[in-house]
């Protein structure tokens, strides 16, 4: 019996070669019967005519391990980029919440003008100093309310996408060490 891998005779009962330490009956580049030369494209030795139909699904399983392993890498990726997505969406509320908080608010609160109330159905409506500026101060509190609710709507989402690549991340792994068992 021969290595596939290099070609040097081991016996029967090896597992592994002891000049390359490949796996018993991994490789393509030789015969296992004869210790001929072969190739992936090639059915049969042609020095002893030992069927290598083995070598060319042994190939082809080491391909589609080869592209799990990178729609792994892809999956851990995405997962890493999804962590980082909802950490820096939070310190982003985190600030505008504190920013929301420690905001100065407008002190110059006017008093109602007496002198220039009217009555109307439903009281008295009062007219207020101009220079008061209760509705910007307003305003600008529902833009920074809403970005605290978009920063924690896509830590949400980036948590969602995170557990989710991740379940799928660790069913491809196992998936990969079956298939290396198996080979």
């Amino acid at each position: 019996m021969y290595c596939r891998n290099c070609g040097n005779e081991i016996f029967d009962n090896t597992v592994f070669c002891e000049k390359c330490g490949a796996k018993k009956g991994k490789g393509v580049n030789f015969c296992q019967t004869c210790g001929a030369r072969t190739s992936l494209k090639m059915e049969y030795c042609l020095n002893c005519g030992t069927s290598q139909k083995t070598i060319a699904i042994q190939q082809m399983d080491v391909h589609k391990i080869s592209l799990l392993q990178s729609y792994a890498r892809s999956r851990r990726k995405s997962m890493k980029n999804a962590k980082i997505a909802a950490i820096v969406s939070i310190a982003i509320a985190l600030f505008l919440a504190i920013l929301f908080i420690v905001r100065p608010q407008p002190d110059n609160i006017p008093q109602p003008n007496i002198a220039n109330a009217q009555i109307s159905e439903f009281g008295y409506d009062f007219y207020y100093n101009a220079d008061y500026n209760v509705q910007s101060y307003w305003a600008e509190s529902r833009k920074l309310l809403m970005y605290i609710f978009l920063c924690i709507c896509v830590c949400i989402g980036s948590s969602i996408v995170y557990f989710l690549q991740k379940k799928k991340y660790i069913k491809l792994i196992n998936i990969i060490k079956e298939a290396k068992n198996v080979l």
